[in-house]
């Protein structure tokens, strides 16, 4: 009985360990899928410096966003942003309506290019929707 309880107190603490590492790696797991994914979906540049993420508090902090031109356009780039920060209520995200109680954009650029009867913006998100 005391073995089996012993290798039951073992999973737990190992299962808790994981969700902690996986957790505490959550903010470079999302700035490696920005940076990998986001260029071959956009057909673009795409960038993410960095990204906070506390699950705790419920908020996340992107930092050095850039969403580069399609190709045909004079600009290099369509979007940059400073940092993104968002704060969801605490509770929130427990329910079926996820509450944001603040969106902080900080130094937006963005770049409306028009070429050959269409627009940078349109071209891309003709992209994303080619998926």
């Amino acid at each position: 009985m005391k073995k089996w309880i012993l290798i039951g107190g073992g999973v737990v603490i190992a299962i808790i360990i994981v969700l902690v590492v996986g957790i505490s790696n959550l903010g470079s797991m999302i700035k490696r899928a920005v940076n990998t994914y986001g260029p071959r979906i956009t057909k673009t540049e795409v960038r993410l410096v960095d990204v906070d993420v506390s699950i705790f508090s419920v908020e996340t902090n992107l930092k050095g966003f850039y969403l580069g031109n399609p190709k045909g356009f004079k600009s290099p780039k369509a979007i940059s942003v400073g940092s993104i920060y968002v704060d969801v209520g605490g509770g929130a995200v427990t329910g079926e309506t996820i509450i944001i109680d603040k969106i902080e954009v900080v130094r937006p650029e963005v770049t409306y290019e028009k070429v050959r009867g269409t627009d940078n913006l349109r071209t891309i998100l003709n992209n994303l929707l080619s998926l």
